[in-house]
């Protein structure tokens, strides 16, 4: 069974391609980006105790909300990103998603 949602890291040229090739198809799509996207990681800052960042979703400041992450690295922001994505598309409150993230080991 091919899923009918798709998730996308549009901060590399190929994410940006595919997204595009998405345009059109009969799929749900959110994009995420450290810049850019419907789901945008602004500000992340790391210290000893974890990495912060803020989400802003759907391109509106308006909606913005402030993730605390215990793991540290860039890449952890982008994961933390596309798994807020991916609940957002299932249905899921972003303020359940964002404190369920918050309260990871």
């Amino acid at each position: 069974m091919q899923s009918k949602s798709a998730v996308v890291n549009i901060d590399d040229p190929a994410g940006k391609r595919l997204y595009s090739f998405l345009d059109g198809q009969e799929l749900l799509r959110k994009s995420c980006s450290r810049t850019e996207g419907e789901f945008c990681a602004l500000e992340a800052r790391s210290t000893i105790n974890g990495t912060n960042y803020v989400l802003v979703e759907n391109y509106d400041k308006c909606n913005a909300y402030s993730v605390r992450l215990r793991s540290l690295g860039d890449f952890q922001v982008m994961n933390s990103l596309e798994a807020l994505a991916a609940a957002r598309l299932c249905g899921v409150d972003i303020n359940i998603a964002v404190e369920a993230l918050s309260n990871m080991n």
